[in-house]
């Protein structure tokens, strides 16, 4: 967030899906679930002017919108209920294994080098 405040990119929406809890299949409440925590408001005190909480679809449509044509950072917080599927089984990698598996697959969809072959000592 601190980045998109300092940079501006003109070209950036962002959308935040936030159910609440720790990961998207379920978990423990995060800290948003509690009504204290508006992540809109640490877009804005971060330097994003443009970040909003919605809470119904209207409301999303509206900003979506707003945002694509803004040519400045947006950030839309879209309040929403439940997992994506209540009885899916937890992923076994972590978020460091993730971030690999995700470049790997950027480099190989992309035909570009990203973080090159793994150096062994």
């Amino acid at each position: 967030l601190a980045t998109l405040g300092n940079e501006q990119p003109k070209n950036l929406l962002v959308v935040v899906w936030d159910n609440e809890q720790y990961l998207s299949i379920g978990g423990p409440p995060t800290h948003t679930a509690f009504g204290r925590v508006d992540l809109a408001a640490i877009a804005r005190g971060a330097g994003v002017k443009d970040a909003y909480l919605v809470r119904t679809l209207d409301e999303f449509d509206a900003h979506c919108k707003a945002g694509l044509a803004a040519g400045k950072p947006y950030i839309v917080v879209a309040k929403v209920s439940g997992t994506v599927q209540p009885d899916i089984r937890r992923k076994r990698s972590d978020g460091r294994e993730d971030k690999y598996i995700f470049v790997r697959h950027v480099e190989a969809t992309e035909g570009i080098t990203i973080m090159g072959p793994s150096e062994h000592n």
